[in-house]
């Protein structure tokens, strides 16, 4: 069906689309997500293309989608090709205005340029970052598989690539995170210019290590900085303001009046 001219008698939708793999469990994590080898990613990957149909039966005489969002996990930790077999079924099956905005999270580290290509060359304009921080230690804190310089070459292949839409992801209130260090990471984010950041506050959730006593080194649970949050919140405003970045465009959908009357979420919600 793909693209759509004329969206005639039909209502928005929005579609997510889950994918619950990821290359290592972050340290606050709670999503549905974990590690899994290529024999289970192509079998999800292959009954969701066969659900992504199923749905296009049910709603592609009524709605058509607005916007497509590829979360987890981590997709990009998904062959190149499989993220196309993925794209491709949601064209066959859904009316896909020509203006929808189509957004695939990634991890710093997990692309490269041949995926970044089949990425453009399926429909995906938008990628999203998922950073969290400029700085290496509280990466570590974190339990994320990248580094800061990682990012930055990802980032660049991105833009190379061919992208003019990116978000990149950040979080503050960090345990052992100074005010100026999150100042600093905000500082070099908005330095390379994405067109949109998403910056929130760590939430630590129950069942995640954050909260078991051997989860960190020093063997004791940690407590996010409650103090330090307003401070960081304050902190984001004051610098997003200096540096213009309030003239940036925040809506998930950019272009047009295209607001969706109905979300659907497509991928396995139950823990893997």
């Amino acid at each position: 069906m793909g693209d759509m001219g004329g969206l005639g008698h039909k209502k928005g939708m929005e579609l997510y689309v889950h994918i619950p793999f990821c290359a290592k469990k972050c340290n606050y994590c709670d999503f549905r997500s974990g590690v899994a080898d290529d024999l289970t990613q192509k079998s999800y990957v292959d009954q969701l293309c066969e659900e992504i149909r199923s749905q296009g039966k049910m709603y592609c005489d009524d709605f058509y989608i607005t916007t497509i969002f590829i979360g987890g996990g981590t997709p990009s930790i998904l062959k190149g090709t499989w993220v196309g077999n993925i794209m491709s079924a949601i064209y066959e099956s859904f009316s896909v205005n020509a203006l929808a905005e189509v957004t695939i999270e990634c991890n710093p580290g997990t692309v490269n340029v041949d995926k970044l290509r089949i990425y453009r060359q399926n429909g995906i304009n938008r990628v999203s970052f998922g950073l969290q921080s400029a700085d290496n230690e509280e990466l570590r804190l974190l339990g994320r598989v990248h580094t800061f310089e990682d990012f930055l070459d990802s980032y660049q292949m991105a833009r190379e690539v061919g992208f003019t839409n990116i978000n990149v992801d950040l979080m503050s209130a960090l345990p052992g995170q100074s005010v100026e260090s999150w100042k600093e990471t905000l500082r070099k984010v908005v330095r390379l210019k994405p067109e949109h950041i998403s910056s929130y506050s760590l939430i630590i959730e129950e069942g995640t290590p954050f909260l078991r006593p051997m989860a960190i080194e020093r063997g004791k649970k940690i407590s996010r900085p409650k103090k330090k949050s307003g401070k960081c919140i304050i902190s984001r405003i004051n610098i997003f303001v200096l540096m213009d970045l309030n003239a940036m465009k925040l809506a998930i959908m950019q272009k047009g009046d295209l607001s969706a009357s109905t979300m659907l979420a497509i991928g396995r919600v139950s823990p893997i």
